[in-house]
């Protein structure tokens, strides 16, 4: 009698769901690695790069006004600046993108002597006063000739009388005419309240304003892209006014 044919084992049992699991597992993979690749938006342009240095005698509401500018917010108490409070303002002009670069001062007993320090490279000044304050312009005048000798040629001003909130009888019309006529600069005089806000947005969108008109007139000055993934920060400040001023000053000294 021929042997019957052997029989052909059973396959191993699955394990119930197993398949089901590494299915499932996979799919996750696949979905991290979906995730994974998502390609992330570009990273806002920042066409246009300035830097604005607050500057002003003590108690005159400086930090006041950088809060008002950056946070719209107010702080009844008195805050002291140690060194320089440094702040970024970003704003769309038309279809650019501005970012200024806010610097407050800190004031001390020797601020004029390290005010040149600061300026350097400054494309905007506001100069900031309490006009309830009758000695303000005491102040003011100095500081606007370390302006005069240390600032780039063309970079504007804006003369920004605070406190008009406390009302005040106080007239320093003289006082700024004064100003006016011994600054060879571009100077623009606004008032406004750091507490109210009043006046405040105004006189930077003027400052802006002026100071994007001296760009189109100064070819010289012109600001590179400025890109936030990791990029480096490229800004050409050189300025061929402040290049001529220098050769001047040599001349000057040398009797050439």
């Amino acid at each position: 009698t021929p042997n019957p044919k052997p029989q052909t084992p059973n396959p191993k049992p699955q394990t119930p769901g197993r398949m089901q699991m590494k299915s499932s597992r996979s799919g996750s993979r696949e979905s991290s690695r979906k995730i994974n690749t998502i390609a992330m938006p570009p990273s806002p342009v920042c066409e246009l790069i300035y830097k604005v240095v607050i500057v002003g005698a003590a108690n005159v509401g400086k930090t006041a006004v950088l809060r008002r500018l950056c946070d719209h917010t107010f702080q009844e108490e008195k805050i002291k600046t140690f060194g320089i409070d440094f702040r970024k303002k970003m704003q769309k002009i038309g279809d650019k993108t501005l970012k200024t670069n806010l610097w407050d001062t800190c004031f001390s007993p020797s601020y004029l002597m390290s005010l040149p320090a600061v300026l350097k490279g400054s494309d905007g000044i506001l100069l900031v006063y309490d006009v309830t304050d009758p000695q303000a312009f005491q102040f003011v005048i100095p500081c606007m000739r370390v302006i005069e000798e240390y600032a780039d040629l063309g970079v504007p001003i804006v003369l920004l009388g605070n406190k008009t909130d406390l009302g005040t009888d106080i007239d320093h019309t003289l006082d700024v005419q004064q100003v006016l006529l011994s600054c060879h600069r571009r100077v623009s005089v606004r008032l406004a309240s750091a507490k109210t806000g009043e006046g405040i947005g105004d006189a930077f969108s003027l400052l802006v304003s002026m100071m994007l008109t001296s760009g189109e007139t100064n070819d010289s000055r012109t600001k590179s892209s400025y890109r936030s993934n990791n990029t480096k920060l490229s800004v050409n400040r050189y300025n061929t006014d402040n290049k001529k001023k220098q050769q001047a000053r040599k001349k000057g000294c040398c009797g050439g």
